[in-house]
């Protein structure tokens, strides 16, 4: 756990140093997820994340996707974090997902194991 935040943050640096250096091109986008877990899925829900995780990663050479836990209440949420060099760039990596057999079959399988009613999704840009 504290890897992944520790690589979070080094690549939160790291894209805001980048978004710096090239102002003029924009600013990077970080879509944020975080969705409750269903009751006694808390190993399966990560298991499963390392799944979206994986695909997501694989399928798309720009843009980062990592997930995490809180180590501060709520305990029964994951957190899904993008970030992708600019909003038209996340928009067609969204697009090709939603077409994506392997995503849509991941995305099924998330009922039971995550609250899929209670995600809720942020927006925000880099700091420059």
């Amino acid at each position: 756990m504290r890897v992944v935040l520790v690589i979070t943050g080094l690549l939160a640096v790291l894209g805001i140093a980048g978004a710096e250096l090239a102002a003029q091109e924009g600013r990077g986008i970080i879509w944020h997820r975080v969705c409750d877990i269903e009751s006694g899925q808390n190993a399966t829900a990560a298991a499963f994340a390392r799944e979206v995780i994986t695909l997501v990663n694989e399928k798309f050479e720009s843009g980062f996707v990592t997930s995490f836990q809180s180590v501060t209440a709520p305990f029964d949420q994951i957190h899904f974090l993008s970030f992708t060099p600019d909003l038209g760039t996340w928009q067609s990596q969204n697009d090709a997902l939603l077409a994506d057999a392997d995503y849509q079959a991941m995305v099924q399988r998330a009922t039971g194991i995550l609250d899929r009613n209670s995600c809720v999704d942020t927006f925000a840009r880099a700091v420059p």
